[in-house]
C-alpha cells in the first residue's frame, strides 16, 4: 500500500511478491506497481518515507522508483556502501545500508534541495534542479521501473508514504522514533 496524503492507493502484485499484514514480502522477484498519478511527479516538493529491510544482497536494488536514471522522475536505492536518492538527474548519495535489520529511510525534495536521511539522521544533501518533467510510467516498489535483477529488493518493504512536501528533519527523526519499536 501507498499512502499518498493520508490516503491509501491500491496496487498490482507482480512476480511473485507478497503482501503479509501491512508489509511486503519479495524474493529472488517479485515487485508492486501503482498506475502513474500526478500527484507522484516533481512538479513541486516531494518526500518520500520507507522502512525496507533488505535480507539478501542484489547488485543495486530499488526501494522505489517513479523514473529513470538520468531522465526523469525519482528514485531510492541501495547503491555500492551507501544510498541514492535520485532526482534526474541528479543523485543524493550517503548513509550505509544493513543486510538483515530494518532500516528507515526518508528521500526529500524542497525545490531546491534534495535530502536523505537513514534512521533519522541526515546522511546526504545536494542542491538541486532535477527535470520537472513528469514520468508516464507508474510507480514500482521493490524493483527499478526498467526491472532487471540487478535491481531487485530481496526482503521487505513496508510504511511507504508519500508527502506532497519536504518533511523537516525533526519530524523524520519523529517518525523513526515511532517506527522503531515495530521495526526490531
Amino acid at each position: 500500500r501507498d499512502r499518498l496524503n493520508g490516503g491509501i492507493t491500491k496496487g498490482r502484485l507482480h512476480a511473485g511478491a507478497q503482501a503479509a499484514g501491512a508489509a511486503l514480502k519479495l524474493g529472488p522477484t517479485g515487485f508492486v506497481t501503482f498506475g502513474h498519478l500526478t500527484e507522484f511527479d516533481l512538479g513541486r516538493a516531494l518526500s518520500l518515507e520507507v522502512w525496507v529491510r533488505i535480507d539478501t544482497e542484489s547488485q543495486m536494488p530499488v526501494v522505489a522508483a517513479c523514473g529513470a536514471f538520468n531522465s526523469t522522475g525519482w528514485f531510492l536505492q541501495r547503491y555500492g556502501r551507501g544510498w541514492r536518492w535520485h532526482l534526474a538527474p541528479i543523485s543524493c548519495d550517503g548513509g550505509s545500508p544493513a543486510v538483515g535489520r530494518w532500516v528507515h529511510l526518508v528521500g526529500t525534495f524542497d525545490g531546491k534541495r534534495a535530502c536523505l536521511y537513514q534512521d533519522g539522521k541526515r546522511v546526504a544533501q545536494v542542491d538541486c534542479s532535477p527535470s520537472r518533467a513528469a514520468w508516464s510510467g507508474p510507480l514500482v516498489v521493490g524493483q527499478s521501473s526498467t526491472q532487471s535483477p540487478a535491481y531487485q529488493v530481496q526482503g521487505g518493504i513496508t510504511g511507504l508514504r508519500l508527502y506532497h512536501r519536504a518533511l523537516r528533519a525533526a519530524e523524520v527523526a519523529e517518525r523513526f522514533q515511532a517506527g522503531q519499536k515495530a521495526h526490531r
